[in-house]
């Protein structure tokens, strides 16, 4: 097989496999989607998860920096969850999945994989999962 070849398909998977896993959900909200990447792939400084959402699923939300500057987080996404939201009393958790870690037992711990309660399409707003700290 012609080496050119072999590297066009290999790059083909990697971003169709990057594509899907970067895309938010149908009807995930800003904040899960948020969460889900920095939970993945961390914080580099920017908004680049918001500004991914954005783009993909509420092009129109022109002030949504500017939004999330208002309410705390103005230089990145983790800043959202360090000084604008934090889960509610009742975010909804659908299963399980266990750690690649493990706890004093020596079985790894269970975590959490927060669920989405979802919002209307082109929404930038929380879904219930997510409280706005002061109020």
């Amino acid at each position: 097989m012609d080496r050119k070849l072999i590297e066009s398909e290999a790059m083909a998977i990697v971003e169709e496999a990057a594509s899907r896993i970067m895309t938010p959900y149908e009807g995930e909200c800003l904040l899960c989607y948020t969460y889900r990447q920095l939970t993945e792939f961390g914080c580099d400084g920017t908004h680049r998860f918001a500004l991914s959402f954005r783009d993909r699923t509420a092009p129109r939300a022109t002030a949504l920096l500017r939004n999330l500057a208002r309410v705390g987080a103005c230089c990145c996404d983790c800043e959202i969850f360090r000084n604008a939201y934090h889960l509610g009393p009742r975010p909804l958790v659908l299963h399980f999945q266990r750690s690649a870690e493990t706890d004093e037992t020596g079985e790894p711990p269970a975590e959490p994989f927060l669920w989405c309660q979802g919002v209307r399409r082109g929404s930038t707003q929380a879904c219930g999962n997510w409280v706005r700290m002061g109020t």
